[in-house]
C-alpha cells in the first residue's frame, strides 16, 4: 500500500458525518434550563450551541427528551434569551474534555480550562466526559 492510500483511511476512519441541526422552536424559559419544542431526534447528553438575538454565544447540554420536546440546561445562564430571536444548534456530540500531558500539574476550571495563567492546552485527544451508568 502506498503512503497516499494510507493516509486516505487514516483519515476517514474515525469520522463520522452528522448535519447539525439548527431551531428557532424555544417555547419556555425556566431559570437555567430552555425548552425547545419539535426538535428531530434530540440525544440526551448532546451539546447545544445557542445563538441570542444580538449574536452572543452561549452553550448547553440536553437534560431530558420527551418525544420531539428537548430541555436544555444553558452553562452560562438563560438572561436575554427570547423565543423570537435566539436560535439553537444542535451538535450531535457530547460534551468531551481535550486531553494532553501538558496538563499534568495545571490547575482547570469546571470546564477544563486553563486558569494558571499558563498556556493554552494543545489537546492531544479527545476524552467524553459522561460517566457509565451504574449496573444495578
Amino acid at each position: 500500500m502506498n503512503p497516499s492510500q494510507i493516509h486516505a483511511e487514516a483519515v476517514v476512519r474515525d469520522y463520522i458525518v452528522r448535519p447539525r441541526l439548527d431551531y428557532r422552536t424555544i417555547s419556555a424559559v425556566r431559570g437555567p434550563l430552555v425548552v425547545l419544542d419539535n426538535v428531530k431526534f434530540p440525544r440526551y447528553a448532546e451539546i447545544v450551541n445557542i445563538t441570542l438575538g444580538d449574536g452572543t454565544q452561549r452553550r448547553g447540554q440536553v437534560l431530558e427528551v420527551q418525544g420531539k420536546q428537548a430541555v436544555v440546561q444553558v452553562f452560562e445562564g438563560t438572561s436575554g434569551i427570547d423565543a423570537k430571536y435566539t436560535h439553537c444548534e444542535f451538535t450531535g456530540d457530547v460534551l468531551k474534555m481535550p486531553v494532553s500531558e501538558d496538563m499534568l500539574g495545571r490547575m482547570f476550571n469546571g470546564s477544563g480550562k486553563p486558569i494558571d495563567k499558563g498556556p493554552n492546552i494543545i489537546a492531544e485527544d479527545y476524552f467524553d466526559i459522561q460517566g457509565q451508568p451504574i449496573n444495578p
